[in-house]
This record gives C-alpha cells, structure tokens and sequence, in this order.
C-alpha cells in the first residue's frame, strides 16, 4: 500500500500537503514561544461582554435551529475518525499521513465546509499562497470574495480530535504538526494584511474548539471547550447541552470586535477609494506621484493613513503595493511601503504633497533600543561611510 491508494495523482498529493521546510523553520522559531491553555485569550476578546438574554436566545436557536447540522457533523466527525484509524501509520512518514489527513478530512466534509480561493498574485513583490487557505475567513459584508489581505480573523475547521494535540506543559521541546499548521496560517495573514499586529484564529478540532492569537512574539491557545456540550464544566443538569461559551465567541468575533480589537494597527486608518480620489483632487504633487496612485482595479491597492512617526506629527498616505514584505511569524514583520506626506485635514479633506518617500514599518520588542537610534549612533562615528542609511523621520 502506498500514497497512491489515497490519491489519484501527485499532482492531488502535493495540493494536499504543508510545506515542510517552513514547518521546520516555524518548528524552530515557535520553541518556547507557544503558551498553551490561557484564559487571557478569551478574555481579550471580550467574550463575556453581550447581554446574557441574548445569549441565552441565540444558544437556543443554535441548539433547536442547527439540531440536524449538529448531529450530521457529529456524524462525519466519527465516520473521519474511523476511516484515519484504518490507515496503516506504519507505511507512511509524517509527511504521507499529513497529506491522508487531509484528503480524507476533505473528502468526508465536502457537504459541510467550503474553502476560499487562493489570494491573486499582485505584482513580483506581493505573494500569492497557492492551494493554501484556512475553511472560513472573517470579512466584511461587501467583500465580493475573500482574500489574505482582505480577511480580519480566521477558522480552521479540522475533523480529526487527535489533530488538536495541545501539550499542558509550555516549555515542551516540539511543536506538533497541527499547531505548526495552525501557526503558519497566521503567518500568512499578518504578512499579507497590510498593518495587521496579531491573527486571531478560531480552532474547531471534531467538536472542540479553542482560539488562537499568534503576533510577532509567538502564540497562545485559550482552554479547549465544546462546540456542541460543556455540562461536563458549567454545572448544566444532565441531558442539557451548554454551548455558550462557543456562541458568546462567534458573537463576539462576528458582532461586536472591531478592527483594531482583531489585530488592525491603531496608529493607521484605512483609506477608502472615495477618500484617495478626492485627496489627488485637491493636491497639488508632481504628475509622476500621481501616477503612483492607481485608482482603477486591477492594478488598485488600498492605502493608509498613518497618523504619526514616534514624535512627529505629520502624517502619510502608503501609495500602491508594498515594495517589500516579510513572510516571517516571529521577529520584526518588516513592510515597506511608497508613502506621499498628507497635509492637515480641510473642510474639504487631507490632500498630498511633497515628494514619494519610503517608509519601513517593523515590530520591536519594546525593551530593545530603536533601529533608528542605532542609525543615529552609527552617523556619529568619525569617517561613517556615505553609503550607511541616514534615518529622516521615525522610531522603530
């Protein structure tokens, strides 16, 4: 028995298989940087925060309206189950059962979830994740279809209980495959959604769910619960399922979180096209700026306003696609980006000036000393080469 008993071609494996060179790398990056079963998650999405007569409603609707879906997954979920267990783990490396996971999670849940298309390739300097997207994604209503740059949160839905292996010890030598899964999802969300801080994920492993938060530091997992039933720790009578803990989650990450509760950079306000076309109205930029600024699909990308570098007040407008984006988890998140400098607000709104400028935006751990401060020391030093980057403005 090998591979091709479960797949048609290789084609068909490799759809179905992570990469394994950056789990490894994410293997070595997240080691000591996971902390499992934190209640502080939950807490930081303010899950306790709705009105508990509404909860109470929509706990009931989910229980009597989703009674048949919630029986049917129970159902796949076992029949997933019963169909890994057949699999001889014997004749297969990490690799091969990753990929047999896959496909038969796939196959047994084709009815009940739906994945999203890859997000398109903008130009050489913006990646596209081929063949490699969480089930669901969290987007605004008026989003035609989802994408990594578009989408504010994340679900992945797994049918397999032994994929979620969560170890109670947060100093443990590994990370396993599903974790290392999990974590790479959010890599590409924060590197591809531009000024994005942290990736809130939720897990939905058979009928347990958890949340996730990874940012440049690492990540955390919130205690597992149930998706269907927790009587087993909220004290309901016997025969009474208790979901609400799963539905005050969904709430509150589809109803009440904002953008910047979900990760956005508080220090950024997205621009609408309305609001950048009337922002070249009324400026006053050279004509080849101007043309930095496309308007019109395909070639548009949405810009920001930044509202100030460390001291200075000014504030900027990123022009088009980033010039350069890291694809890394943990570390700095480095983007740089063309920017045009934007006067004060006027009754009629902010207009451009100046010329284009590049910007780089990093994370730091606040107590280590500031790239820029680093750029100005070496300035100082008697005979510094011309060549050496001289900062104008920032703070990172």
């Amino acid at each position: 028995m090998d591979y091709y008993d479960y797949f048609d071609s290789d084609e068909e494996y490799m759809r179905y298989t992570h990469s394994p060179d950056q789990h490894e790398l994410l293997q070595r990056v997240l080691k000591g940087n996971v902390k499992y079963n934190d209640p502080s998650v939950l807490e930081r999405l303010r899950f306790d925060k709705d009105d508990d007569g509404v909860i109470e409603h929509c706990h009931e609707c989910y229980q009597t309206e989703q009674e048949e879906n919630i029986n049917s997954f129970i159902r796949v979920v076992a029949e997933a189950e019963e169909d890994l267990r057949a699999v001889d783990r014997d004749l297969f490396g990490d690799t091969a059962l990753g990929a047999i996971r896959e496909k038969l999670a796939h196959t047994s849940a084709a009815e009940i979830l739906s994945s999203w298309s890859p997000t398109r390739a903008v130009g050489g300097n913006t990646p596209g994740i081929a063949n490699f997207c969480p089930e669901f994604a969290l987007v605004e209503r008026t989003e035609d279809r989802p994408s990594w740059d578009r989408c504010s949160a994340l679900v992945k839905v797994t049918l397999f209980m032994d994929e979620h292996v969560v170890l109670e010890d947060d100093s443990a030598a590994t990370v396993t495959p599903a974790i290392l899964e999990y974590a790479d999802y959010a890599r590409c969300h924060m590197s591809l959604r531009p000024f994005w801080n942290f990736s809130v994920t939720l897990l939905i492993t058979g009928t347990v769910f958890r949340v996730m938060i990874a940012d440049r530091s690492g990540v955390i997992f919130s205690p597992a619960r149930s998706i269907i039933d927790d009587a087993a720790t909220s004290g309901c009578k016997p025969g009474q399922r208790d979901a609400r803990t799963f539905v005050r989650v969904v709430r509150a990450l589809t109803r009440h979180l904002t953008e910047y509760q979900l990760g956005q950079d508080p220090s950024v306000v997205p621009l609408s096209r309305g609001d950048l076309r009337l922002c070249l109205q009324l400026s006053s930029v050279s004509s080849s700026a101007q043309q930095q600024v496309c308007l019109e699909r395909p070639e548009y990308y949405p810009s920001y306003r930044i509202s100030h570098i460390g001291d200075d007040a000014r504030q900027w407008c990123t022009v088009g696609l980033p010039i350069w984006t890291s694809l890394s988890l943990v570390g700095r998140g480095t983007v740089v980006w063309k920017v045009l400098e934007l006067s004060g607000e006027s009754e009629k709104g902010f207009t451009l000036k100046g010329h284009i400028h590049v910007m780089k935006s990093s994370w730091r751990d606040p107590l280590k000393i500031p790239e820029t401060e680093v750029y100005t020391l070496i300035g100082q030093l008697e005979g510094c080469p011309r060549g050496v980057t001289s900062t104008w403005q920032g703070h990172i």
